[in-house]
């Protein structure tokens, strides 16, 4: 069988399209005689299959087909190579025959944009690249080196609040060592820390002249916390690094690249417009935005706790949707989160308006055209962060300061807040990993 049959794993780009069908269908007849193949599964019925396109998606004709295809040629091929001739020869019906959706086949479709200019992919070239060896160690890799950076930098937020209680570096490497097991529950590590606390303030009453640790002095604490859940890197059993934001990011990129590639395929796009979404691509944006929100701040000498809000809401955005960040530029994203931070700010606690830094941050995002659209989406990302993270008091600049109706003014900016109730845990509109 495999020498009567010619390959068809790469779209032949020049032979007549009538003369590659024939060729299809007779070699697709040879097969059935070969693993006896019902009659349902004939070329009659694969060609009928592939005409009904993808519609409904959910379930089309063709999909159906090729699973029923599939199980009586692993059933009855008897060998490997059998099998791998059956599974290209009816891609080949579908890659070569008429859909009535895109009223072509999609190498047709393929030949005609190529003819308007686009270039053809290179299928060999890509198939080597996706699947060398070396390229996916040099991936992971990278994202070893990224992901140890914004664990390093997570547990400095973190040292930073447990000294301004009274914690010591043996509470830091416990806490990252409950929040580095994989298997281990972050609520742990949060009662780790109200232990610690309660133990620091017991030690402060014993000595003369040294007030106690209120909730106020936790709260930045617990914020650095949530940013060492998402961030402290794990070791997995192939011994690369991963952590819980990591892999909701990765997560994200292959449902966003398939949902591309099923919008492309329902517009009877075959080729070079899709763009793939590399989880290190995603991971420099992130880190690159970091970077700018940290430089922003300092430039604009933000009052106390503003960065690290705005750090909190950044990771809670790409927790989120990471294409709110991997769409604009890193410096561009600082400004815009920084002002969502301010909003949410001077919503919740309409006695520090921060109104002087409102221009600094408008003055430093020149893209937009008109202050209403840069207005409107300061206002949908500060929403987003809001109805998505895990307390929403906590992107307040010092948490634990805020009014007792912080969060009814919340809701009023963020209506998704109403969600939250205690009767309804389930409604929130799209679950955190970190609730």
């Amino acid at each position: 069988m495999r020498a009567m049959m010619r390959p068809y794993t790469k779209p032949d780009m020049e032979r007549p399209i009538e003369e590659l069908r024939a060729e299809i269908k007779r070699d697709y007849e040879a097969l059935s005689a070969m693993i006896e193949l019902p009659e349902e599964l004939g070329f009659a019925a694969a060609v009928e299959a592939t005409r009904a396109g993808m519609t409904p998606r959910d379930s089309y004709p063709f999909k159906k087909f090729q699973q029923a295809f599939a199980d009586t040629a692993a059933r009855h091929s008897g060998n490997g190579e059998a099998f791998a001739d059956a599974f290209e020869i009816v891609t080949s019906v579908w890659n070569y025959f008429p859909h009535d959706d895109i009223g072509m086949s999609p190498v047709e479709r393929l030949r005609a944009e190529v003819a308007a200019g686009q270039p053809p992919i290179d299928y060999d070239a890509l198939r080597e690249e996706l699947t060398s060896p070396e390229r996916g160690e040099r991936m992971l890799k990278a994202i070893d080196e990224r992901l140890g950076f914004l664990s390093e930098v997570a547990q400095a937020h973190l040292e930073r609040h447990l000294r301004a209680i009274g914690g010591t570096k043996k509470d830091l490497r416990a806490i990252v060592d409950l929040l580095a097991d994989p298997q281990g529950d972050p609520v742990d590590a949060l009662q780790y820390l109200i232990l610690t606390t309660i133990e620091c303030a017991r030690k402060r009453k014993k000595r003369a002249g040294k007030k106690g640790i209120t909730m106020e002095d936790i709260q930045p604490a617990v914020r650095a916390l949530t940013m060492c859940e998402n961030h402290i890197a794990s070791v997995m059993d192939n011994g690369h690094k991963n952590s819980r934001l990591f892999q909701n990011v990765a997560r994200q990129c292959v449902t966003h690249m398939t949902e591309e590639m099923a919008k492309q395929e329902e517009e009877g796009k075959v080729a070079g417009s899709i763009r793939l979404i590399e989880p290190v691509e995603a991971l420099d944006m992130l880190l690159d935005t970091h970077a700018s929100v940290a430089e922003l701040a300092k430039r604009l000498r933000t009052p106390e706790g503003f960065e690290e809000a705005s750090h909190h809401i950044l990771d809670w955005l790409a927790l989120t949707d990471i294409r709110d960040i991997l769409g604009r530029e890193p410096k561009e994203s600082a400004v815009l989160i920084m002002a969502a931070a301010r909003l949410i700010a001077a919503t919740g606690n309409p006695k520090r308006p921060f109104s002087d830094l409102a221009p600094k941050l408008r003055a430093a995002a020149p893209g937009f055209a008109n202050d209403d659209a840069y207005e409107k989406e300061v206002t949908r990302l500060a929403r987003v962060a809001l109805a998505n993270c895990g307390d929403p008091t906590h992107m307040m600049p010092i948490p634990g300061t805020e009014p007792d109706d912080c969060e009814e003014r919340l809701t009023e900016l963020a209506p998704e807040l109403k969600l939250r109730s205690p009767l309804s845990p389930n409604d929130l509109p799209t679950p955190s990993p970190f609730m």
